[in-house]
């Protein structure tokens, strides 16, 4: 009875301590960087390429110098609409030390993968987010060959069965 709780306990703990944390879940130790391609992406989802792309970037000739000045503050919402999702944000000016709320729109390609695409301009950039590297590969390479391999087997059974009766019938017969 003991040991039975004490496995329960911990394997709840564990669940917990793998859907909380906020503070460490913009953290890339231990990830891998792909190409954003969920139907269905969260803040987190976007946060790894937006962190990097306002302070570097999204407010370029938009503010006297503007390098090294603006930070993701807070994450509010994302809303989506089939391809396209919006996500909106609270944007830190580190010079004046005020925030402001802004949002960036992105676009899911004909190939699942999403896309930013600045203002007054037709270039594409590609989202990029990062994802534990064991699940990655779980994902990617075991999963897939464990259904062929399950496959393989389940066929590999019912000729085993029907070989065993066509033999049985034989000896019947």
């Amino acid at each position: 009875m003991n040991r039975t709780l004490f496995l329960l306990a911990g394997t709840l703990l564990l669940a917990f301590c793998l859907t909380t944390g906020t503070a460490a879940a913009h953290s890339t130790a231990g990830r891998i960087k792909i190409d954003l391609d969920k139907k269905q992406p969260t803040t987190d989802d976007f946060a790894y390429f937006m962190e990097s792309y306002v302070h570097r970037q999204l407010y370029e000739g938009k503010f006297e110098k503007w390098q090294k000045r603006f930070y993701v503050k807070d994450f509010l919402k994302v809303d989506q609409q089939g391809d396209r999702a919006t996500v909106h944000f609270l944007t830190l000016d580190n010079m004046e030390k005020k925030d402001f709320a802004d949002s960036m729109s992105f676009t899911r390609g004909w190939n699942g993968t999403w896309h930013f695409q600045p203002e007054n301009s037709s270039e594409q950039i590609p989202v990029y987010t990062y994802v534990m590297k064991w699940g990655y590969y779980y994902e990617r390479y075991i999963l897939p060959g464990s259904i062929a391999g399950l496959a393989v087997g389940v066929s590999a059974l019912g000729l085993l069965v029907v070989k065993r009766k066509k033999n049985a019938r034989r000896q019947a017969g």
